[in-house]
């Protein structure tokens, strides 16, 4: 079956939204979890450490690894968690990652993996 992979980007700085609390969004985002390995889509779910400021990028393609303390891509807004879902088509990968946007709070990116189906 293809996989997806459905991310959650934020800034830093991110603020729950007016009326939710981090207790309820966690509450959403285990739900989701758990309704998602009752459906055996499950093929990974992680979630990254906090700050993004935090990250380091490591490039050796000049033979010597240089690292610095940043992001791959520079910006404001970074990954912050993701799911790799099994669905049958886009269509239904779209409906799973409306799913994980409401159980975040948040709008999340969703992608075919390469060479999935």
């Amino acid at each position: 079956m293809p996989q997806f992979f459905i991310s959650v980007n934020h800034s830093d700085d991110f603020q729950m939204p007016e009326g939710v609390s981090i207790e309820q969004l966690h509450t959403d985002v285990m739900a989701f979890n758990e309704k998602m390995a009752a459906e055996q889509r499950i093929v990974f779910v992680g979630a990254l450490e906090q700050p993004a400021s935090d990250a380091r990028l490591v490039d050796a393609t000049s033979g010597e690894a240089l690292v610095a303390q940043e992001t791959a891509s520079g910006a404001e807004i970074q990954l912050g968690g993701f799911w790799i879902l099994e669905a049958a088509d886009l269509d239904e990968a779209l409906n799973l990652g409306a799913q994980a946007s409401a159980a975040c709070q948040g709008a999340v990116e969703v992608r075919k993996m390469q060479g999935e189906g």
